[in-house]
Order: C-alpha cells, then sequence, then structure tokens
C-alpha cells in the first residue's frame, strides 16, 4: 500500500458486518504488486464494527455514518474521498482469494484506455460455482462466465471504475436505498460514452452474510425501484415499455411467492414517491437505449490485448 499516492481507493460499504469486514481488509493486506487505500464507511451499525475496524485496522480510513442510508449513500461518501484514479468496490461479505485482484485491475485499465468499467467475476463461497443471483449480464451465464465481453451491468459485490467516469456520471443514485442503483449507474456511465467490460480473471468470492437484506430488496426494493428507475431515467416510450411488463410481473411473483403485502406497499411507495422523480427526471438519450440494445443482442466477445 501508498497511502501518499494511491492508485487505486477500493471502497467497502459496511453494514454489521464487523467480521467479514475485518477478514476481507486482511485479505486486501495480502494483495501484491499494487498501491492502494481502503476507505470503509459503516453505514450505522450497532455491532461495534466500526470500533473493530480502527483497532484491528488503523491503516484503513473508517467513515462513521449516524444514520442508515443504504448501499449508496455509503459507496458515494467512500467515492468523494478516494484519491486514487481508479476506484475498485468490494462488498463487506466478500472474500479474495487472488493476491492479484488490484494488480490485474490496474493492468487491465492499463491495457485498455477505452473502457472506463469493470465488471468482476462473482463466485459463490465454494470458489468453483458461479453466484447466478449476481449475474444480470446480457448473456446466459452457463455459456460466457469464461468470456470477455462488453456489458450494460455490473453487481456491486466486486466492481472497478476509473473515478473520473463514475463521477462524470453523477455518483450512485441514493434515491433508491438499496437494488437498481449499479442498473442505473451503468446506464448513465453508457450515457456518456463510456464502456463497461465484463472480465473473468479477475474475481471475488460472495460470502453472502445474512444481514444483506436480500429478501426486503427482491420482495419490496425491486418493484418499487423499478417505478422510480423508469420515472427518473428512462425515455418516455421506454419507461412505458419497461412498467408495462415488470409491474404485472413482480405482481404474479408476489402471489406466488406470498409476499402480496410486500408488493402492495412498493406499489403506492413508488406512486407517493414518483412526483418527486419526475422533478428530477434526466432520461437517457434515445442513441444510449440503441446502444444498450445492441449491446444485449450483440455476441461478439472482447478480445484482451496482452
Amino acid at each position: 500500500m501508498n497511502p501518499s499516492s494511491p492508485q487505486v481507493s477500493v471502497v467497502i460499504p459496511n453494514f454489521r458486518r464487523k467480521e467479514s469486514v475485518v477478514t476481507l481488509v486482511g485479505e486486501l493486506g495480502r494483495q501484491r504488486d499494487a498501491d492502494f487505500e481502503i476507505i470503509i464507511v459503516d453505514d450505522c451499525s450497532n455491532d461495534g464494527s466500526v470500533d473493530a475496524i480502527r483497532q484491528v485496522c488503523p491503516h484503513v480510513t473508517v467513515i462513521a455514518s449516524e444514520k442508515n442510508g443504504g448501499p449508496s449513500v455509503a459507496r458515494n461518501k467512500g467515492i468523494r474521498q478516494a484519491r486514487g484514479p481508479i476506484l475498485v468496490g468490494l462488498d463487506s461479505d466478500v472474500s479474495l482469494v487472488d493476491p492479484h485482484v488490484i494488480a490485474k485491475t490496474v493492468d487491465t485499465f492499463d491495457r485498455h484506455p477505452a473502457v472506463d468499467g469493470l465488471a468482476y467475476r462473482i463466485y459463490r463461497p465454494d470458489g468453483v460455482t458461479d453466484d447466478g443471483p449476481r449475474w444480470c449480464h446480457p448473456r446466459p451465464m452457463a455459456q460466457y462466465a469464461a468470456s470477455y465481453f462488453e456489458t450494460e451491468y455490473f453487481s456491486g459485490t466486486g466492481y472497478a471504475f476509473r473515478t473520473a467516469s463514475v463521477l462524470r456520471a453523477g455518483l450512485f443514485p441514493e434515491y433508491f436505498f438499496m437494488d437498481y442503483e449499479e442498473v442505473e449507474l451503468a446506464y448513465r456511465v453508457l450515457d456518456h460514452g463510456g464502456t463497461i467490460l465484463y472480465t473473468p480473471a479477475i474475481s471475488v468470492l460472495h460470502m453472502e452474510h445474512v444481514v444483506s437484506r436480500r429478501g426486503q430488496a427482491d420482495t419490496y426494493f425491486r418493484p418499487r425501484n423499478q417505478i422510480l428507475f423508469a420515472i427518473t431515467a428512462l425515455p418516455t416510450l421506454r419507461a412505458l415499455g419497461f412498467l408495462a411488463t415488470r409491474v404485472p410481473f413482480q405482481g404474479l411473483k408476489s402471489i406466488r411467492g406470498g409476499y402480496v403485502a410486500n408488493y402492495l406497499r412498493a406499489m403506492r411507495d413508488g406512486m407517493r414517491m414518483a412526483p418527486a422523480r419526475w422533478r428530477a427526471r434526466n432520461p437517457l438519450k434515445v442513441a444510449t437505449m440503441r446502444r444498450i440494445m445492441r449491446i444485449r443482442r450483440s455476441r461478439t466477445l472482447f478480445t484482451p490485448t496482452t
């Protein structure tokens, strides 16, 4: 590590994951051949995370939030403090087996100056099985998990961007609280002419800690945030088409899954927040939407330079 002029800023949001975040910092200490700083943003945990990090990891910058604002708010606080031209984002329930994750990231950006973001390969805890729920790329996981390709998505579990690209795109949207924030940021990066590359040679293990609130994200935040995303970010016709398929699909899903009350609450809150999102509306360019559709249809692979 070189805290005076880091190549990379590693930003980690944390919420009640004291043991796993301390373990992750230890694994970062075993990264080789890279100069980086570590910024942990604690999202108002009540499990002693802040004290544990400061005691065990005194070299780490810790930002202690006084209010639980969600992953986007936490990530943005860390990004605003970042000093490196490259940003690596890791969730606090990630494990790093490969000691060259950061070095590979720097090398990939060096070799591909037109690339703005990297979507890491994400494995389940066994280190062999790809993490299906984190795969939202426009290609079948079974066929393309080991291939390089341009994508319009990244998972907040493990990723990297040029810091300037994220700042130019406006950081993570904070109105979501959680879920769909990666989708909008990825689209904003593309809207500014950026490129995101799926990079299977750079991987992390997702341990999926029990406080990840995955169930709440699926049953409440996702259907609510799909409404907010469409209003805020999509051109009018695209927004109508998006909602015409997503809203009934999520409704049927809630019936089958037995969480109708959460779905109805999501619809109510989405409508309540809609006027504010309309006033803040900043739709993507039509050309960007066309580009996203081309990325989704394409089966062309990306060949990394050596």
